[in-house]
């Protein structure tokens, strides 16, 4: 991957990870905890909610067209494929469901890249209750932003 490839999936990964926090954190209107259903996947351990599938549909929607033709894997809408040499993005919309569905505030949202081989290239991992994401471009090392959310959440 090119260092401008690089550098424009951290920068798209980013814009997501702050969108993803504020959608998180005020979901409810109080600040912690989901809105609408929670409903069971697999098993009573494996949950969804509303927040869960909005935050996971709106990060595709950008990525398929940010970056045509890179797979993606995603917890709530499994795989798209994408060319045979293409990176692929991995997202996890809400990190911590359970917490987030009982009104703990105490998760995240995940994204990362990856070669089509599977080593890593870029990651974010978004706190929506601390306003920090984390982000790592392999070979640059990991780093800390802080997000001013546009809106306050009580």
């Amino acid at each position: 991957m090119t260092e401008d490839a690089a550098e424009r999936a951290l920068w798209v990964a980013v814009e997501l990870a702050e969108w993803a926090s504020e959608t998180i954190r005020g979901a409810s209107g109080t600040g912690v905890g989901p809105v609408g259903a929670v409903r069971e996947k697999a098993s009573p351990a494996d949950i969804v909610t509303d927040t869960d599938e909005e935050v996971e549909a709106r990060v595709r929607a950008v990525l398929r067209r940010e970056f045509p033709g890179w797979g993606i894997d995603g917890e709530e809408y499994g795989v798209e494929e994408g060319t045979s040499d293409a990176p692929r993005w991995l997202i996890d919309p809400v990190d911590g469901t359970t917490n987030y569905a009982h009104g703990i505030g105490w998760c995240s949202f995940s994204l990362g890249l990856a070669e089509p081989d599977g080593k890593p290239l870029v990651g974010v991992v978004a706190d929506p209750w601390r306003g920090e994401v984390f982000t790592a471009v392999r070979g640059r090392g990991a780093h800390l932003k802080r997000i001013r959310f546009a809106r306050c959440v009580r």
